[in-house]
């Protein structure tokens, strides 16, 4: 019989602040499998957030994509970068089980700097690259163009990728 895989949306967003190792250990206390998790570019690196912004979850203000992810990991609460998250809980060792990651593209052009970043931790197998297509962060690359763009691993290729179309029943998105 197959295992339903249980997973953490931010990590577990309501019980800790999103996004954060505090929420990524909750879930997995909770039993979650799968963390999803949204990425953006910092000044120097790939931080784990949602928002645009900083000060929708930490008590810093400005754009992540102005903020070093030294900065960000000293906010409160601290903002993890990717590699850290990667380092941290990517290796089974944290919680004795191996996790799957979600990692959502929340900006344009870094599609291959996450593809990188999981091939380096060997998280291939268990890792979904995600993006919105309405947010132009696919930027028209069709399935076999994102295919190729991945870094090869032996014989296979590394990594997965979607792209979600938005349809007419989602809500419009905030400013």
């Amino acid at each position: 019989m197959r295992k339903i895989l249980k997973g953490g949306h931010r990590g577990a967003c309501g019980y800790c602040i999103e996004n954060t190792i505090d929420s990524f250990t909750k879930a997995v206390e909770l039993g979650a499998d799968i963390l999803e998790f949204d990425v953006r570019h910092a000044a120097d690196g790939i931080a784990v957030i949602h928002d645009a912004t900083v000060g929708q979850t930490t008590n810093g203000t400005g754009l992540v994509r102005n903020v070093t992810l030294f900065d960000l990991a000293h906010l409160k609460p601290s903002v993890p970068s990717l590699n850290n998250v990667l380092a941290l809980l990517g290796n089974g060792n944290m919680f004795g089980k191996e996790l799957w990651f979600n990692i959502e593209l929340k900006d344009k052009n870094m599609a291959r700097a996450v593809f990188e970043r999981v091939h380096t931790y060997a998280m291939e197998r268990r890792t979904i690259i995600s993006a919105a297509a309405r947010a132009g962060i696919v930027g028209g690359m069709g399935r076999k163009e994102v295919f190729n763009s991945l870094p090869s691993r032996g014989s296979s290729r590394a990594g997965a990728a979607a792209s979600l179309p938005r349809s007419s029943a989602s809500p419009p998105r905030r400013g």
